[in-house]
């Protein structure tokens, strides 16, 4: 079908941020005298609530210690962030066909919406967007679809005439599903969705190397068993 409006997930999406936020997690981590997290273990929480970072990777769920973590976090990252987030290539340019086709285009993300304004206003892309969610703005941020929802009813669609782009496909992998309100039968049927376009695409996951389409469909298990099983 013909979609009216596209959202996008921003960090490892449309931009990469991985510098700042790791320099901003192991600054707070410093101040609060706990060992200087490795920035693997940092990256693959990337995309939680800052918060639930802190607690994933020291196990302190500590309401005082989460809020001083992002008081400290922010200290640091939110600076560096503006300053160093690159956008993927083709990102601008994807926006920007958007734009002139009149497709409302959107993010939705657990960022704070400040920083995320921030950021995309600093890579001179923001004008191309029609709205901009942050974790801040919703009572259940992402993996929840409430932001999301929010957005579309705001444009008087219809879910299934929005498509929302995000961390679904790596080289011969695929999105988590771990996470609280994740779920692998829906992860599988937007890999058989992305498996079933017609033609060949570049893949430019978060994670990991490029890749093609033609190349997942053949040799990414997960692809493999949504065509097969779904």
């Amino acid at each position: 079908m013909d979609y009216k409006a596209v959202f996008f997930d921003f960090d490892y999406t449309l931009g990469d941020a991985t510098e700042a936020i790791v320099a901003g997690f192991q600054y707070a981590f410093a101040k609060m005298g706990l060992p200087e997290p490795e920035r693997e273990a940092v990256r693959r929480t990337i995309g939680m609530m800052l918060e639930d970072e802190y607690t994933v990777l020291t196990g302190d769920s500590g309401p005082e210690n989460r809020a001083r973590f992002r008081k400290l976090y922010t200290e640091k990252a939110g600076p560096l962030q503006v300053e160093s987030t690159r956008l993927f290539p083709g990102a601008e340019e994807l926006l920007t066909a958007l734009h002139r086709q009149g497709i409302p285009a959107g993010i939705v993300s657990t960022k704070k919406t400040g920083t995320l304004r921030d950021v995309l206003e600093a890579r001179g892309v923001a004008h191309l967007l029609t709205s901009i969610v942050g974790g801040d703005q919703v009572s259940a941020p992402k993996p929840d679809p409430q932001g999301l929802l929010a957005s579309v009813n705001a444009l008087g669609l219809a879910p299934a005439e929005v498509l929302f782009c995000g961390d679904t496909l790596f080289a011969g992998s695929c999105g988590r599903t771990d996470l609280p309100g994740g779920d692998m039968r829906v992860q599988l049927r937007s890999l058989k969705r992305l498996a079933e376009l017609p033609g060949d695409y570049e893949v430019y996951p978060g994670h990991a190397e490029a890749s093609r389409l033609s190349i997942e469909r053949v040799y990414n298990p997960y692809i493999r068993h949504a065509i097969e099983k779904m």
